[in-house]
């Protein structure tokens, strides 16, 4: 480490280690506070499953449950220690193996994972597209390893609305996610692995990894109506699942429809009596 000088009685500092950001696994680093120098040592390598399960089982770290780039083959991992002291931040600038990417990954997703307290974090920062560095700043120094920024991907695979919220975020961010019907069209949920994890048109969570999720819209069944001989005739199509017959005496208090429902020629049908003297409304609800 070398001295750079002084801030506000602060010993201020810096250096590389592994050839520098300059070089393939090299790092540059500047203290913010010295508080005694010592020797900054970097251990960097392309780890392969095989060699992160034997650091895990030396107690180096636990084996990264991060997302990284598809195709990615070996995890770039650097083990940085300090043998003097420092106070408030380091900053740390990380040279990566970009062949070790796949063909046009988007780099600018790149970022760092610091194994800290038991659990690995994310930091991220500015990535340098051209010299393929990324540094981030942090108070701690422990293994450190190349990740992505968790993606939120959204699929509409029958249209019917649209969707907003999809994207890169930091892990630990709040994310809400909203859907929105196009006429005629419903929302019926939000599904992920073929489940439904909400039926709301607005979903919150905190993000942790990349999730694949999916939002249907369905199409808003139509009832035909006709009136002969004081019978009023309500169809609607039998494969409307989940959609009931709803009535109200003043459009504002529904509730189902005690009527009774056939079914034929795929259509559902309901056959009401027009001479109780009460003016009823009808609909199809979804609940």
């Amino acid at each position: 480490v070398t001295t750079t000088g002084t801030d506000g009685g602060k010993k201020i500092g810096g250096g590389s280690c592994n050839g520098g950001a300059t070089h393939v696994g090299g790092v540059d680093f500047d203290f913010e506070d010295i508080a005694s120098e010592g020797t900054f040592f970097g251990k960097y390598a392309e780890a392969d499953d095989d060699e992160l399960a034997e650091r895990e089982g030396d107690g180096e770290f636990t084996t990264p449950n991060f997302e990284k780039p598809d195709g990615h083959n070996a995890t770039q991992v650097w083990n940085l220690t300090y043998n003097g002291s420092f106070n408030g931040n380091l900053r740390l600038t990380f040279a990566y193996d970009p062949s070790l990417l796949p063909s046009g990954f988007d780099e600018s997703k790149l970022c760092i994972y610091h194994f800290h307290n038991g659990a690995w974090e994310q930091l991220s920062g500015p990535v340098d597209l051209v010299n393929h560095k990324i540094t981030i700043t942090t108070t701690s120094l422990s293994p450190f390893a190349l990740g992505v920024l968790p993606v939120i991907d959204i699929q509409i695979p029958a249209g019917g609305g649209n969707v907003v919220g999809s994207g890169t975020y930091s892990r630990g961010a709040s994310v809400t996610l909203t859907a929105t019907p196009e006429a005629g069209y419903w929302f019926t949920g939000w599904s992920e692995n073929g489940a439904i994890v909400s039926t709301a048109t607005s979903y919150n969570f905190t993000v942790g990894n990349a999730r694949n999720l999916v939002a249907t819209f369905g199409v808003i069944p139509k009832m035909k109506a006709s009136h002969a001989a004081g019978v009023l005739s309500l169809k609607w199509p039998a494969d409307a699942t989940g959609w009931v017959l709803q009535e109200s005496t003043d459009l504002v208090q529904w509730s189902p429809s005690n009527q009774p429902v056939t079914t034929a020629s795929n259509e559902n049908a309901a056959s009401i009596s027009s001479g109780t003297g009460v003016r009823t409304f009808y609909r199809l609800a979804h609940p």
